[in-house]
């Protein structure tokens, strides 16, 4: 499960992109050990563990060059406080989201399959 574990997270786009058969392939485990990572990680399959990674395609931010020139722009037109303002908003959002009961149990789950 640990071969299977960092082959997922080496090659997200290939999750949500590839089938579980392939994954497997590529990652020299038996299809059935990705199904037992999911299940291990609290999904009710690999689809559903697959759709997470899928999501996170659909979701992905825009190149880091682009928003490079949004942020310089902004901070030229409205200065540094705004830029400051708005990272720290921004950093605020993002930690709230870790203290949700899902994350910490995720987290938690996730501490220990290291540990093992």
């Amino acid at each position: 499960m640990k071969v299977a574990a960092r082959s997922l997270l080496d090659h997200p786009t290939e999750v949500a992109l590839l089938s579980m058969r392939e994954q497997a392939r590529r990652a020299g485990v038996p299809p059935a050990t990705l199904t037992r990572l999911a299940k291990r990680l609290g999904f009710d399959g690999f689809k559903k563990l697959k759709e997470i990674f899928a999501d996170s395609i659909r979701e992905r931010p825009k190149s880091f060059a682009g928003r490079a020139e949004e942020l310089k722009a902004g901070r030229e037109a409205e200065g540094d406080g705004v830029l400051i303002g708005d990272t720290i908003k921004a950093l605020r959002g993002h930690l709230s989201e870790f203290a949700q009961p899902s994350a910490i149990a995720a987290l938690a789950a996730a501490a220990d399959l290291m540990v093992e």
